[in-house]
């Protein structure tokens, strides 16, 4: 089976020694028991959630599985199926239908786009650029199918071609503030600093100044142009659209500790750890920090 991308999360695994035998302290035991309980019932929850949350997709599978009997051979049915299993995260399932349905109709641009996106879960990148491809061609203003050919040349590191598709997106969508994000990260990993401010701005201006990660990457490109002022206000500016973005929290902290504010860099960590507690550069940040007032001592 093909490897399926990482997705990110903010679960931690936590160990302990909640199941660990007593004989002399009852309350210990009881409370490993109590613990136990909890455990199972959140367990519990987790699958009845699980469960609410895939019911209305696998009704919709029933569905397509029903209209696929009376009309196998047609494209949409294939293509929605797909479009299910994907909502269900049977990717491997979901790439197979998208098939079936380009079978069907070699011109069915959205199953072409769709298998694309597939191929991005698994990995299978290279084939994701030939099925994007394909979908920009059989309909040249799909600007999300540009931009998401961009995103595949760019995680790839081929830089040009990343361009020319986001370019390609916004001759046919101006107002796509993503794409200008987007640009915006590849002028700044290329050392192109004023180019990834104009890129960014241009985010900004398109969502109202309302887009915290745009907000955040400016705020780390005028760090690094040292324009102190600017680097504060964006990495604020993030925290005030989204109050639990822990990339500026821990920007804006780090940025403070090099400019030995450590009071203003502890008051950022512990209010990043308020809401995100295993935050391990938060944690190891205000560690280093005591330790480097400690050693003034």
């Amino acid at each position: 089976m093909a490897k399926r991308r990482k997705k990110i999360s903010n679960t931690t695994k936590v160990s302990g020694n909640a199941g660990a035998k007593s004989t002399d302290s009852p309350a210990i035991v009881g409370a490993s028991i109590s613990a136990v309980i909890v455990a199972v019932a959140v367990t519990i929850l987790m699958a009845v959630s699980a469960y609410a949350r895939n019911a209305p997709w696998t009704t919709e599978l029933s569905v397509w599985e029903d209209t696929l009997e009376k009309s196998p051979a047609k494209a949409r049915p294939h293509n929605n199926m797909g479009f299910t299993y994907h909502a269900l995260e049977r990717i491997e399932d979901a790439a197979r239908e998208y098939k079936l349905a380009l079978r069907a109709n070699p011109a069915h641009y959205m199953a072409s786009f769709n298998l694309a996106n597939a191929y991005v879960e698994l990995e299978r990148m290279e084939e994701a650029i030939v099925y994007y491809t394909r979908a920009v061609k059989l309909s040249p203003d799909y600007a999300k199918g540009h931009f998401n050919l961009g995103n595949t040349y760019k995680a790839l590191g081929r830089e040009y071609e990343a361009i020319a598709a986001y370019d390609d997106a916004l001759k046919y969508q101006p107002d796509y503030p993503e794409v200008y994000n987007n640009l915006g990260s590849i002028h700044n990993d290329a050392g192109r600093l004023d180019e990834a401010v104009e890129a960014y701005s241009l985010a900004l201006e398109q969502k109202d100044g309302l887009y915290a990660n745009a907000n955040n990457n400016l705020g780390v490109v005028y760090a690094k142009k040292r324009d102190i002022e600017m680097a504060v206000k964006h990495f604020k500016a993030a925290i005030a659209v989204d109050s639990e973005y822990s990339g500026a929290y821990n920007n804006l902290a780090t940025l403070y500790a090099s400019l030995g504010r450590y009071e203003e860099a502890i008051d950022k960590f512990e209010e990043l750890l308020a809401f995100k507690p295993d935050d391990t550069r938060a944690i190891k940040g205000i560690a280093l920090i005591k330790a480097r007032l400690k050693g003034r001592l």
